[in-house]
């Protein structure tokens, strides 16, 4: 992650902009038919880590040139991301029960889809309320979110 970002502000990554399909693919393709590693060794980076960082990258790649701002879905997902992180350990014990004897990338797909699902959940009735009960307690306010393509136009002037 820090490096797509220290690549984005750099601006070296725009340029690239016409293989994030690609990219995005190849990534989507290898965590699709990737082992599910049974110890936290280089294992996991090479099946999970190394095709997340090419899905990011290739996200990343192509934001100058599609408005995500648009794109109801993908915002929700970015705002759910860190509770999806959070309980995907607690989750994929039990969906590996239920999914992991199918073939793959059917299994995969149902591990990340429950995993995915049952974070949102998280985030939606577990997160959003204790934020907004924080930032009423602290008289917080949300400020709008910030693209990182206007990141690096303020950069680059």
């Amino acid at each position: 992650g820090i490096w797509i970002g220290s690549f984005w502000v750099s601006q070296s990554i725009n340029s690239h902009w016409k293989w994030a399909g690609l990219i995005f693919g190849v990534g989507a393709v290898w965590a699709s038919f990737a082992p599910i590693p049974k110890s936290p060794d280089i294992d996991r980076v090479l099946y999970w880590g190394l095709p997340a960082a090419a899905i990011v990258g290739a996200c990343v790649m192509s934001e100058t040139r599609i408005n995500y701002s648009r794109l109801k879905l993908p915002l929700f997902l970015g705002d759910a991301s860190y509770a999806i992180y959070l309980a995907h350990t607690a989750v994929l014990p039990f969906a590996d029960r239920l999914f992991g004897r199918l073939e793959r990338p059917a299994a995969g797909f149902l591990l990340v889809a429950t995993s995915v699902v049952f974070g949102c959940a998280v985030h939606v009735f577990i997160e959003k309320p204790i934020v907004k009960m924080a930032g009423s307690l602290f008289r917080l306010r949300s400020k709008k979110p910030i693209m990182a393509a206007s990141i690096a136009e303020r950069n680059a002037v």
